[in-house]
């Protein structure tokens, strides 16, 4: 749960997505992910989250399309040494 803009409580979630190499580029993923975000705003969502490395420009892409704005932007550290992790926001729609 979050406060808005203007101190109202929402309820929302973070959603993640992988797809195997030889699916990709066959838009099932922008298909299972609206599936997916549709079901989770008609089952009380206010928000969802979903982030990506800086680097991964087609999931970035993707959740563009898909009407997700920028959130934040963070530096993390991994195994492979520190990465940038971009989080973006979609609010279901009439809420803010």
């Amino acid at each position: 749960t979050v406060r808005n803009r203007v101190g109202e409580e929402k309820t929302g979630c973070a959603l993640s997505f992988c797809i195997a190499r030889a699916h990709q580029r066959k838009g099932l993923m922008e298909e299972a992910v609206r599936a997916v975000m549709e079901r989770l705003f008609e089952e009380g969502m206010d928000y969802i989250n979903c982030g990506h490395f800086d680097f991964n420009h087609a999931s970035r892409a993707l959740q563009s399309k898909l009407g997700f704005v920028p959130l934040l932007q963070e530096e993390v550290e991994l195994g492979c040494g520190r990465v940038t992790v971009e989080e973006n926001i979609l609010w279901k729609k009439g809420r803010k």
